[in-house]
């Protein structure tokens, strides 16, 4: 089922934490293109994929020197072109 940028925001969201999780969400940002690619960046976690809508989420960053995600945003005009910020 593909989601429109409303389905995101009203739909159901799911409270988990702090006891039962670990880290912080600091950034997310939505494919402009397929509202179903959304890209979330942790505080120490890296930065994680989905291309469902968040029904599963993939790891996309491990393969850099540092996890530590401040920001993420899509290039406007390539939404294939991810900018990260870490610190």
């Amino acid at each position: 089922m593909r989601r429109n940028s409303t389905t995101l925001l009203t739909g159901a969201w799911i409270l988990s934490g702090p006891t039962n999780v670990g880290g912080r969400v600091t950034s997310m940002a939505m494919d402009p293109t397929n509202s179903d690619i959304v890209y979330a960046g942790a505080a120490l976690g890296g930065v994680f994929k989905t291309t469902d809508g968040g029904t599963t989420w993939l790891p996309i960053s491990d393969g850099i020197p540092s996890l530590s995600v401040g920001d993420i945003a899509l290039d406007p005009n390539d939404p294939n072109k991810l900018y990260l910020g870490t610190g």
